[in-house]
């Protein structure tokens, strides 16, 4: 794995990167010299850091500190923009992996950074502002029994153990699939007891309770990008929508259609 160094101009920050509509992509493991800020998903965005798996929600943004390890996976036709910052980081954000809030006052400022055109006194002014208006998210309702990991801005944490890190990837990359763990762990040659307290100790819940975070940010990114309800409910692993709906809004704290409803004008196809 290779530092990714991100060249400055005199002024300071880099001008953001749009990324279009295209299928799936994946950017594996790396690291950069400066933060970085993804923003502006269109539907399912991902990351992986030390800090945990996130999901970009509608409306937020991902803060990645300088330095920290990571890779990135972006759902079939997502779009998505993606701003480094060098300097000190917004305050209360530190040297972590967090989701923020991106208002649409930042979004216009981050649009105007990416000029060439504005003085360097101005722009400094301008890059301030950023900072002030960039914050760690809401923790999240965290209405249900769904862990300690339940709040957006929280990163989902994954085992240490190597079999067990493996199953819990291949559910974020499937989450309709719908095999226990006891199942899982005689796939990987551990006792089903083994796996089931090494899962508990290693992310602080439980699998069933883990697999239902992963579910319900699947879902946020796929509402996000437009897919109707019931479909939703089946790509995560729900036989019917109406389980899914009841999950959603014990996790949430609201329904997937009042969700969407509230996703920004011109996110949702």
């Amino acid at each position: 794995m290779q530092l990714q160094r991100v060249t400055f101009g005199a002024d300071g920050t880099v001008g953001t990167n749009r990324f279009g509509a295209r299928g799936p992509r994946r950017w594996p493991r790396h690291v950069h010299d400066v933060h970085e800020l993804l923003w502006d998903a269109r539907g399912p965005l991902e990351a992986e850091t030390d800090d945990g798996w996130f999901v970009v929600p509608p409306g937020h943004g991902l803060w990645i500190p300088a330095g920290c390890a990571h890779e990135v996976t972006a759902g079939d036709g997502v779009p998505f923009a993606c701003t480094f910052l060098g300097g000190d980081p917004p305050e209360g954000v530190g040297g972590r992996t967090v989701v923020v809030t991106v208002v649409p006052a930042v979004a216009e400022l981050l649009a105007l950074l990416s000029g060439t055109d504005l003085r360097a006194d101005v722009r400094r002014r301008v890059e301030g502002t950023v900072r002030d208006l960039v914050a760690p998210a809401e923790p999240g309702p965290a209405r249900s029994t769904a862990g300690p990991a339940t709040g957006p801005a929280a990163g989902l944490p994954l085992p240490a153990d190597p079999a067990l890190r493996a199953v819990a990837r291949a559910v974020i990359a499937r989450p309709d699939d719908r095999r226990t763990l006891d199942e899982w762990a005689e796939g990987a040659g551990m006792s089903a007891r083994t796996a089931s307290r090494r899962f508990r100790e290693e992310t602080g819940t439980t699998f069933a309770q883990w697999r239902t975070t992963v579910r319900m940010r699947a879902a946020v990114g796929l509402l996000a990008s437009g897919m109707p309800v019931g479909a939703v409910a089946r790509h995560v692993g729900y036989a019917s929508a109406s389980a899914f709906v009841q999950s959603f809004r014990a996790t949430v704290g609201t329904t997937p259609g009042a969700y969407a409803g509230r996703v920004p004008a011109g996110r949702a196809s």
